[in-house]
């Protein structure tokens, strides 16, 4: 069972020592910062900011920004963990979409893998697009 908690500084610390390689691109490249700098800065401006655990393990991290935009990261751990926290992960976003509305987010577009996640969440995806060079898929829901 993954329970989701308030995400405290540590937590950013130890997701930005675990993320999985493709996150650490997309941190690098769509926001031009080091991980570490970008999850201080998205956890200190969220409107909400929540960490996913499963047995004391930090699986991920997801928050919505003041324009509603919701970003997921994930540990390297979360690909030996995925089934049970996909399952769960249904009703906490139809919940923020419940409380915010209208949620967005970007992915890189060879993310296949939260390609996927998000539609499984019942995000649609959209547009593609460029940021600092980066290519994006945008999704909506």
């Amino acid at each position: 069972m993954v329970n989701k908690i308030k995400t405290t500084m540590d937590d950013i610390v130890y997701i930005s020592n675990h993320l999985r390689q493709e996150d650490i691109d997309e941190c690098m490249t769509i926001n031009g910062k080091l991980p570490i700098d970008v999850l201080k800065e998205s956890f200190l401006t969220a409107k909400e900011c929540i960490v996913g655990k499963e047995n004391g393990v930090i699986l991920c991290i997801v928050g919505v920004t003041k324009d509603n935009q919701i970003w997921m990261l994930f540990t390297r751990e979360f690909d030996y963990m995925r089934p049970s926290i996909i399952k769960q992960a249904i009703p906490i976003v139809k919940k923020l979409v419940k409380k915010y509305g209208y949620l967005h987010g970007y992915t890189g577009i060879e993310n296949i893998f939260i390609q996927k996640f998000v539609r499984i969440l019942g995000f649609s995806l959209t547009e593609k697009s460029d940021i600092n060079g980066f290519k994006v898929i945008r999704y909506k829901r």
